[in-house]
């Protein structure tokens, strides 16, 4: 198997995984170790398998590394909630100065980034269309996930936990809230 066929492997056999159920996700692992069984004959057919228990097996990780920290309820709308609630640019403001441009309000704006010491002349972009910012003298950057795991030092649960406490988001199960409410749930 030559370098570039099993780096295409490899790049197949990471496609995204938040969206896959956990125990979807359990099923797919358990059948690419039975494909291992099966391919004994065909090498890439074993290094994709491989490839995609490892990444399989990483995802389930970073799934119980939140729970364990106390995200529960991390899924893609929740995400996306805590995404809409709050703009790329207040949460840059919280850390830096950010430079709005006079001739053009609407336009990407411009913050010293403090990551790389002390910054004269702003060498970071807010892409507000795009909801991201960027350090081009550090090459750093992000959504607000990002950004405040870049500037607070902590990883993605502590930096979730963070933005939902910001906006008042509630991070428990639906069930624990619903029987904290006096709700009965069948």
């Amino acid at each position: 198997m030559e370098n570039i066929d099993g780096a295409i492997l490899k790049l197949f056999s990471k496609r995204n995984l938040k969206g896959v159920p956990t125990h979807m996700l359990i099923y797919e692992l358990q059948d690419c170790r039975d494909e291992i069984a099966d391919a004994i004959s065909d090498d890439s057919q074993q290094f994709y398998c491989k490839c995609r228990i490892e990444a399989i097996v990483s995802e389930i990780g970073k799934r119980r590394k939140l729970q364990s920290t106390g995200v529960v309820n991390t899924n893609r709308e929740t995400l996306e909630a805590i995404k809409a609630a709050l703009k790329i640019e207040d949460v840059l403001e919280w850390y830096t100065d950010i430079i709005v441009p006079r001739s053009e309000y609407r336009g990407n704006w411009t913050y010293r980034c403090t990551l790389h010491g002390p910054d004269n002349h702003p060498s970071g972009t807010i892409y507000r269309s795009e909801l991201r910012a960027w350090c081009h003298a550090c090459n750093k950057g992000g959504d607000i996930f990002d950004i405040v795991q870049l500037f607070e030092g902590i990883d993605l649960p502590r930096a979730i936990k963070k933005l939902a406490t910001h906006i008042g988001l509630e991070l428990r199960p639906l069930r624990s809230l619903k029987r904290k409410m006096g709700v009965v749930i069948d």
